[in-house]
């Protein structure tokens, strides 16, 4: 902690090389062993990385790598996947208000874009897993919010990890749907509405019984409590 505030302090930038074992144990009043050990844990972390005969350098501590490092930690994927799912139900219904507010009549034009193409793809019995993700990108981009932002691409990279059984996709129109549901309650000025849609949306999704599967493994068991699908 103490390493990553210094650094923190020092503006080191993506890419830039760290200060030596030798600079950092004079710097805290530890000995080199003890330096070594706490950036094997930053590097563990991904937050730097080191090549031998080189310097280390600093890649920063982002939350989606952080996310996703606890969760292969935790090597749990569709327990993760359904935690992580009912996480975002609770910040997404709760930060919607907010994130409305901010976006601008271009942000509102893209988002109905990804819905309308959300429905399209639907309908054509294909997944719109990459258009959901960008659709949720894109309303809550505005926040600014790097933990949200870290837990929801920890989230679609939880899912593509887990996979579903079969080869087939049946997506729901139903819930493909709701997208552009979300976005015009915005557009028209009644987030309260919008806020209703995305409640809706999760609970439709936490609702539906998909086979999730680990990778080289059987079918789970189906969970309604925590099935999620790509469209989520």
């Amino acid at each position: 902690m103490r390493i990553a505030g210094f650094v923190r302090e020092q503006g080191l930038a993506h890419g830039d090389v760290m200060p030596t074992e030798a600079a950092l144990a004079a710097r805290f009043g530890v000995g080199r062993p003890q330096t070594r050990e706490a950036l094997s844990v930053l590097e563990g972390f991904g937050a730097i990385v080191s090549r031998r005969g080189a310097a280390r350098v600093w890649l920063g501590i982002e939350p989606e790598v952080l996310a996703q490092k606890l969760g292969h930690l935790l090597n749990e994927p569709s327990r993760n996947l359904a935690e992580l799912l009912e996480i975002r139900h609770a910040l997404e219904t709760t930060l919607l208000q907010e994130a409305a507010a901010m976006l601008t009549p271009a942000d509102i034009h893209t988002l109905k874009s990804l819905a309308n193409g959300i429905i399209t793809v639907c309908a054509r019995g294909e997944s719109f897993e990459d258009l959901d993700e960008e659709f949720h990108r894109q309303l809550f981009h505005r926040l600014q919010n790097r933990l949200l932002d870290g837990l929801l691409a920890s989230f679609w990279a939880t899912l593509r990890e887990v996979g579903r059984d079969g080869d087939s996709v049946t997506e729901d129109p139903v819930i493909a749907a709701m997208h552009l549901q979300i976005i015009e309650a915005i557009e028209t000025g009644d987030v309260r509405l919008a806020v209703h849609h995305m409640d809706a949306h999760f609970f439709g999704i936490r609702s539906r019984s998909f086979q999730i599967r680990e990778p080289h493994s059987g079918p789970a068991p189906s969970d309604p409590a925590g099935a999620a699908e790509p469209g989520a």
